[in-house]
C-alpha cells in the first residue's frame, strides 16, 4: 500500500512540475509578444528616411531650460558659440535618433504626459538640415519600464511611443558636458 501511495505522490509532483514548467513558457512567450508591435496600426514611421549625413544642426531644449545648438562645421559638431562639441556624444545620439525603432505605441492621449516625463522633465529635439527644414522633432520623456527603452513623441502625432533606444541620459547633458575639452599644446 505505502509503495502505491509513494508512485502516486511522485506522479503529482511531475505533473506540478509540468504545469510549472508550461507556465512559465507562456509567461515568458507573453512578455516577448507584449515588447513587439502586435500589427502594422502599431508600427509608427520614425522618419526612418532620415540619414545622418544630411542632418547638420541639433537643437537640444530642456523643458524651461536654454537651447543647446549643436553645428556640423567643417566635419567637426560645434556649439552654437563655436566651441567643439564632444563628438562621440554627438554622433551616438544622431545614430540613435536616426536608428530607433518603435516598440509599442503607448498612448494617444495628452492625460499620461506627466507619467511618461513629456511635460516638466521632458526634452525636446530637433534635427535640421542645412536649409533649416527640420527632418526630426520630438519631445524624448523618461525611459521605459524596462530601462532599455523610451517614451517619445513627435510634434506632428498625438502618440507616445516606446522606442528601442535610451535617449534620456544623452539629451539631458548639461551645456557644459557638450563641450569637449580641448588641449592646448604649448
Amino acid at each position: 500500500m505505502a509503495l502505491v501511495a509513494v508512485k502516486a505522490s511522485r506522479g503529482e509532483r511531475v505533473k506540478k512540475t509540468a504545469w510549472v514548467i508550461l507556465f512559465l513558457s507562456l509567461l515568458w512567450m507573453v512578455l516577448w509578444m507584449w515588447q513587439q508591435p502586435s500589427s502594422q496600426s502599431q508600427r509608427m514611421a520614425m522618419q526612418s528616411s532620415v540619414a545622418v549625413k544630411s542632418i547638420v544642426q541639433m537643437i537640444i531644449q530642456k523643458h524651461g531650460g536654454k537651447r543647446i545648438v549643436l553645428k556640423l562645421q567643417q566635419g567637426q559638431w560645434r556649439m552654437a558659440n563655436g566651441d567643439l562639441a564632444v563628438q562621440d556624444a554627438t554622433l551616438r545620439l544622431l545614430d540613435d535618433l536616426t536608428s530607433m525603432q518603435v516598440i509599442r505605441v503607448v498612448t494617444r492621449k495628452y492625460d499620461f504626459d506627466a507619467d511618461l516625463g513629456l511635460l516638466k522633465r521632458g526634452v525636446s529635439v530637433q534635427c535640421l538640415d542645412a536649409q533649416g527644414v527640420v527632418l526630426l522633432d520630438v519631445t524624448v520623456g523618461k525611459q521605459g519600464s524596462d530601462l532599455l527603452s523610451t517614451y517619445i513623441r513627435r510634434a506632428d502625432s498625438d502618440a507616445v511611443v516606446a522606442v528601442n533606444r535610451t535617449l534620456v541620459w544623452q539629451v539631458k547633458r548639461s551645456k557644459k558636458a557638450w563641450k569637449a575639452t580641448e588641449k592646448v599644446e604649448p
